[in-house]
């Protein structure tokens, strides 16, 4: 599951980068969801409750304009990105 993770999870940001800077919003809120279901299934509990946060704001009409939001979804997600890459190495 964690190399599925790996796999999927990589395009998925590439989506929520593209839906941001084109704005699409409903686009942005579905492809938010399913990386925060991906990070659900898999256990990384703050990773899943940092996009929790963002599709709050999003549904308040919050972080249209915001590019905080995303570099810190980046820097959680390249740190998560490590921890299981080190997993699936020991493993």
């Amino acid at each position: 599951i964690l190399k599925l993770f790996l796999r999927d999870s990589s395009e998925l940001l590439t989506k929520i980068r593209q839906n941001k800077e084109n704005n699409h919003m409903k686009e942005l809120f579905f492809n938010i969801h399913a990386m925060k279901g991906i990070a659900g299934n898999i256990g990384a509990k703050r990773f899943y409750e940092y996009m929790v946060t963002i599709m709050l704001s999003l549904k308040e009409g919050e972080l249209l304009e915001d590019q905080e939001w995303l570099n810190k979804l980046e820097s959680f997600y390249e740190e998560l990105i490590g921890e299981i890459k080190l997993v699936i190495t020991m493993n």
